[in-house]
């Protein structure tokens, strides 16, 4: 059943009460190998409360509705439920990448087959109906690939000799300051022509920063040594602007291909167990149309964000307000078997909703810290400190809690 959109702003205070703001945080989907790790777009300090930490679908759930009331709400109202709602990354970022140390290595020549999406990926059959050339652009396709590496870039230090130091050894400077490569890539496709985004294979800086730095598994990565531009919807903005012609509200549908993201995974398998599958299908596979509850945690999941963050942040340069009507999860008969995820891309209802009602009295709106904290709380949690209560509401039955990680 679709529920309108006003029935969804609803839902949003009922079910998402404590669950509060959503941050801009994406992880990955690859082609290559089952990483595990995660994009993160801004570093927002403040605490974190669910109603179930452990829950993955209701923290996911919680996310999928705010973002499509980010996607769907006007700017002003927007921002209430989605932060951040603007980005400072915009245009092409040809400069930016190079400032922040990443290596544009898309035109090397292993690299010609990356939007070969009928031999490669082996998804002839949903690009047919979806009436998309299937075919790269070094074949004269519409889809053109880029990939940025985190690492001997035209920024980076070299020897007198003109010669990389090796990764763990590499440095760039920005503003002044120092910063040190991480190892992360982002390879992403564009189909200018048709208006499609493809997420193909994505290792964050803070992932891979982790190993090549050698840090201890109880810590994180401290944020403000990572690069500024980190975020995949930021990186996926600039290789949409190269190619979209000016048309930058063209954007039609985006997919996830090949995720090996195991909260995804988990969040797959229960939205296909609510509709009574017991296996994922090959294409058409399933459907799942906003409003529904399934929905809401695709696109809350880690490899569903990008795709709204990229909506909710460029309402402006799109011209409106674009959403995601609907997400179709499929499988194809290939040797790979990861699923995939379609999402496409409708401009919202006009009006847009009403925005939900404010909470009533006596009771708080909670925040969310970045989701590359919450993970370590989750991976080591000898390294948080008890949480204590920092606000509660009179009836004692919600109430805000604060954790700490300890660094030394």
């Amino acid at each position: 059943m679709k529920l309108p959109l006003t029935m969804i702003a609803i839902f949003t205070r009922l079910f998402c009460f404590v669950a509060g703001e959503i941050g801009q945080f994406e992880f990955i989907n690859s082609s290559q190998q089952d990483y595990w790790a995660l994009d993160t777009g801004f570093d927002e300090k403040d605490v974190h409360v669910t109603a179930n930490d452990n829950d993955v679908w209701h923290r996911a759930a919680c996310k999928g509705v705010k973002l499509l009331l980010g996607t769907t709400l006007n700017p002003s109202e927007a921002a209430l439920h989605c932060t951040p709602l603007t980005t400072p990354w915009q245009g092409s970022l040809f400069n930016e990448l190079i400032m922040w140390g990443y290596n544009d290595v898309s035109y090397e020549a292993d690299r010609m087959d990356n939007c070969d999406f009928k031999h490669t990926y082996h998804l002839e059959r949903a690009f047919k109906d979806l009436g998309i050339s299937p075919y790269d652009s070094h074949v004269g396709g519409p889809n053109q690939c880029f990939t940025v590496n985190h690492f001997n870039g035209p920024a980076v230090e070299k020897y007198p000799d003109g010669s990389f130091p090796s990764l763990p050894n590499q440095y760039y400077n920005v503003n002044g300051r120092r910063y040190r490569v991480t190892g992360g890539h982002f390879t992403i496709g564009v189909n200018g022509k048709d208006g499609y985004i493809f997420f193909l294979d994505r290792v964050s800086t803070a992932h891979s920063a982790h190993s090549l730095w050698g840090m201890p598994h109880n810590l994180p990565v401290p944020q403000d040594e990572l690069p500024a531009l980190r975020s995949s919807s930021d990186i996926a903005w600039g290789f949409w602007n190269r190619v979209s012609d000016h048309n930058l509200g063209n954007v039609n549908g985006f997919m996830s291909i090949c995720i090996v993201n195991e909260d995804t995974a988990d969040i797959i398998d229960t939205a296909l167990e609510r509709r009574g599958y017991e296996s994922l299908p090959a294409w058409p596979g399933i459907r799942f149309d906003s409003g529904t509850e399934e929905y809401n945690a695709l696109l809350g999941s880690p490899n569903g964000l990008a795709a709204g963050y990229f909506l909710a942040q460029h309402k402006k340069e799109m011209g409106g307000n674009k959403y995601i009507s609907h997400i179709i999860v499929f499988n194809e008969e290939d040797l790979i078997g990861f699923p995939h995820m379609f999402f496409k891309v409708e401009w919202a209802p006009n009006p847009p909703p009403p925005p939900p009602p404010p909470p009533p009295p006596g009771q708080f709106q909670a925040r969310s810290v970045p989701e590359d904290v919450a993970e370590e709380q989750r991976r080591h949690p000898s390294k948080m400190k008890t949480g204590r209560v920092l606000e509660s509401s009179p009836d004692g039955r919600q109430m805000r809690r604060e954790h700490v990680i300890w660094a030394n």
